[in-house]
């Protein structure tokens, strides 16, 4: 339904028409063109709080993943540089390492392949034998097979030579011993090692014996066997700190009883005792011959051309 109305405007006059709403439609609201209009889908806030969390919990992940490299990365750069580290301490002890500890390496080795001892060579103390020592001792035995070895101290050497002694199915070794603990000790080594059979453990106490017009501190004559032809001695014992020149008497006793081939092994032959012991003997008894084999405390090997004689 229309309705006009007249306007007028001075001498102007406008005639316009309307448009009356119907009842029942309610005038739409008017809407400024700078008003926001808020659109809220149903699901869509929680669509985002979703993707959100993920995106966040993604981006975490990330951070814990490159810190946990960046951990590995460190601690395998480390581990490298402690391995480098290693290597260079090595290689320098290596260039540096004492020629003592390059020898005794070798002449262990050499043992070993020996297979002489079940269960490895005994553990020593620092009374013991080097395995410098041992090594010239065991291979002689196993070379010229002796028939009587005498022995001037017991303990490890007692033990490897008895091995040489069953290697060789000949021989037997006769130990002399004046601390009756550490002989006891040596049997029991001999036993464990199954090799009780083939050397005896003689407790020799020491006493003052007389040689030359003087005295000296040794082993019990009464105590030392009475058997000729004698074909390997080996002499380490007793202690130096006992007594002055204290292995000097095994010369006087025990070299005339030496087979013709018979050969002595001293130990500790750098020492100024032994040194000065050596020195006697070779002015002692003619046609002595002696060589220093290499070793960190010395070891002289003496051999006769005959039957070594005394010069007393």
């Amino acid at each position: 339904m229309k309705y006009y109305s007249i306007i007028g405007f001075g001498r102007c006059t406008i005639a316009t028409s309307h448009a009356l709403p119907k009842a029942s439609e309610a005038p739409a609201p008017e809407i400024s063109p700078h008003q926001k209009i808020a659109f809220k889908p149903v699901g869509l806030e929680k669509f985002v709080m979703k993707t959100e969390i993920m995106f966040v919990l993604q981006l975490m992940l990330s951070v814990f993943m490159l810190l946990l490299l960046s951990y590995a990365f460190h601690k395998i750069r480390k581990a490298h540089l402690k391995t480098f580290a290693i290597e260079s301490e090595i290689q320098s002890l290596s260039a540096n390492m004492p020629i003592a500890i390059v020898r005794n390496t070798q002449a262990i080795c050499n043992l070993n392949s020996m297979n002489l001892v079940r269960h490895g060579i005994p553990l020593g103390d620092s009374w013991s034998a080097l395995p410098e020592f041992l090594f010239y001792i065991c291979q002689h035995s196993l070379l010229r097979k002796p028939n009587v070895t005498f022995e001037c101290g017991s303990g490890i050497s007692t033990v490897m030579l008895a091995s040489c002694v069953k290697a060789n199915k000949n021989g037997h070794i006769y130990s002399f011993e004046h601390d009756p603990n550490f002989a006891k000790k040596t049997r029991n080594m001999l036993s464990e090692y199954g090799l009780r059979s083939f050397a005896t453990v003689i407790d020799a106490p020491l006493t003052q014996i007389s040689l030359k017009y003087n005295s000296w501190l040794w082993y019990s004559l009464d105590h030392i066997p009475d058997i000729d032809n004698i074909d390997m001695i080996v002499i380490d014992g007793p202690p130096m700190p006992l007594g002055p020149l204290i292995r000097y008497p095994a010369g006087p006793v025990l070299f005339p009883r030496l087979s013709p081939h018979g050969q002595v092994f001293l130990d500790d032959a750098k020492r100024d005792d032994e040194t000065t012991i050596l020195k006697l003997w070779k002015d002692e008894f003619a046609g002595m011959n002696m060589d220093i084999l290499p070793a960190t405390k010395g070891c002289a090997n003496l051999y006769f051309g005959e039957k070594a004689k005394s010069g007393q």
